[in-house]
């Protein structure tokens, strides 16, 4: 299940153990029970990564799901406090969002002409070649036919990524003074789609700049991750690992951190 040397299965080992990585692989092969069952290393062990590590997920006890009848008076009180905290905290971002008229200060959204125009030059250019494919029974025409020339003609005729006529900036430390945590967290959500619409269309240097935006704002695993495909893509490698170093850092368990890095 796990690379574990048996001497490390050892209350002595547990005990002296500071790395809580290592503590949770030993713990998941006690839990297994492959190599016998022992509660007291089990518990041993639980209680050393709750010191070393203590948000650690093997920690997390399951429990079942208790009617409000079973609660006690504190728990019952807690939960009702819990839940009128947070209706209230969504009722303020709620009220702080819908209070927005204009984002003035923010770069225009993409205009969905453009996106109309590149799917129709995309699709003209697909019935072109439609128009031009040879039908597999015309075998005068397949006798003529030149792959080399067809391969050149191919290659003159792609045209690159389409290139936007301005790359926004990134924001300075004023601006991101100005924002309180909800503007914040609100601009760095839109940052990080226009990003994503800037990538889809090819505009990848653009796209960096939208997801670097959206980092300022509120440092996230998704937008680290989106800005490193971006950056492989232009052969930006060093910075891309950069990024995923950066996803594992603060998502130790990030599989597309992992694929990225290792690309």
């Amino acid at each position: 299940m796990s690379d574990v040397p048996l001497e490390h299965l050892d209350f002595q080992y547990v005990r002296d153990c500071k790395n809580g990585n290592e503590l949770e692989k030993i713990l998941k092969v006690l839990r297994y029970g492959k190599e016998g069952h022992y509660p007291e290393l089990i518990e041993a062990t639980e209680k050393r990564l709750k010191e070393i590590k203590p948000k650690s997920k093997l920690l997390i006890k399951a429990r079942s799901a208790v009617k409000s009848s079973e609660l006690s008076l504190e728990e019952e009180s807690q939960l009702k406090n819990n839940l009128a905290e947070w209706q209230e905290k969504m009722s303020e971002k709620k009220d702080h969002v819908m209070s927005r008229k204009t984002d003035d200060d923010l770069p225009p959204v993409r205009s969905g002409q453009v996106s109309m125009k590149k799917q129709s030059d995309a699709s003209s250019k697909s019935d072109g070649a439609k128009a031009t494919r040879i039908k597999s029974s015309d075998y005068k025409s397949w006798d003529k036919f030149d792959p080399d020339k067809e391969l050149s003609a191919t290659e003159t005729t792609t045209t690159p990524p389409s290139q936007s006529t301005q790359i926004p900036r990134l924001l300075t430390e004023k601006e991101l003074l100005r924002c309180s945590t909800l503007e914040k967290e609100d601009r760095a959500i839109k940052e990080k789609e226009k990003g994503n619409e800037a990538f889809h269309a090819g505009d990848l240097e653009e796209a960096i700049v939208y997801y670097s935006r959206s980092l300022q704002l509120m440092p996230s695993g998704i937008a680290y991750n989106n800005r490193a495909v971006a950056e492989i893509r232009l052969e930006k490698y060093q910075e891309a690992v950069e990024d995923c170093t950066a996803v594992l850092k603060m998502e130790p368990e990030n599989v597309k951190g992992l694929v990225c890095v290792n690309y």
